[in-house]
């Protein structure tokens, strides 16, 4: 393991055999964090997953929000999962831009199938998914929740910045708000096709890859998975309205939920860095009970 000397890796290639979508092999970059302590102990560590916006890079967790501080003072491994264009879809169709596919498997199942996989045969990270947590922002708020979701297995907590949670919502605000579709919600239309070509496509919309819906709202309880939700109430990209929604679902279906929505922060850094330290402290405090 070649790291530099504050403790981050150079970018690591996971490739995985995957046949699908005319695909043989899947493959993405990750970035790793150590702390000092991890090269002196036996120990398995917890571990910190942080997932990237749209057209983003993970990265900036590192740049802009100096993640690797925290990891250091409190001793957790972080990974950076570089996933530029995805909604953390589990499936493309005939209507997804090939252009915007981040890579031949479907970007909600990467780090399930790929990466934390990857992670428990080469580091010593936590493997009991009690002391494993993902947080994500934009976009990657929404992949956050869903990640645990999907893989309820592997996490004990989340943390949601700045995401929406059901798109059936959203498109409603966008049509009764007079928005424009792709410049709002751009994301679902290259992978899901635009809502208002088809009745099956709206149906898509609504239904698939729903992190609110009865099914997986359920998997958050029963698997006991703690999610914290940040949003600035100044967002003009994405309203802060739609974590609020998604805070009262999950309080109502007694999901241990917390919830942050400062007044005068937008969809941006100034947010997402200054909370991460809340994120840190929601997340020891779990991985501890």
């Amino acid at each position: 393991l070649h790291t530099a000397r504050n403790g981050w890796t150079n970018y690591i290639r996971i490739t995985i055999p995957y046949k699908k979508y005319g695909a043989k092999h899947a493959f993405g970059y990750i970035r790793i964090f150590f702390p000092g302590k991890y090269f002196k102990t036996k120990k398995r560590l917890p571990l910190l997953i942080a997932l990237p916006g749209w057209a983003a890079k993970a990265d900036d967790w590192r740049i802009k929000a100096n993640i690797q501080r925290y990891a250091e003072k409190y001793n957790f491994i972080v990974v950076l999962a570089e996933m530029k264009t995805t909604t953390y879809e589990t499936h493309y169709y005939a209507e997804t831009n090939r252009k915007f596919k981040w890579g031949n498997m479907p970007g909600g199942l990467w780090i399930g199938k790929a990466v934390i996989p990857y992670l428990h045969r080469n580091f010593r990270v936590d493997n009991t998914g009690r002391k494993t947590a993902i947080i994500g922002l934009s976009t990657g708020g929404r992949g956050a929740v869903y990640n645990a979701q999907l893989f309820p297995n592997y996490f004990r907590a989340a943390c949601c910045m700045s995401g929406d949670y059901d798109r059936k919502m959203l498109y409603k605000w966008i049509v009764s708000n007079k928005k424009s579709i792709i410049r709002h919600e751009p994301p679902s239309v290259y992978m899901y096709g635009h809502p208002k070509k088809s009745i099956k496509i709206l149906h898509r919309w609504f239904t698939v890859d729903n992190p609110s819906s009865k099914k997986n709202i359920k998997i958050l309880k029963e698997k006991n998975i703690s999610i914290l939700l940040v949003h600035g109430k100044n967002d003009k990209v994405c309203p802060w309205t739609m974590t609020s929604a998604f805070y009262k679902l999950l309080k109502k279906n007694k999901v241990d939920v917390k919830i942050i929505t400062p007044k005068y922060y937008g969809h941006n850094w100034k947010l997402w860095s200054k909370y991460l330290k809340n994120a840190v402290n929601f997340f020891i405090k779990r991985w501890n009970k």
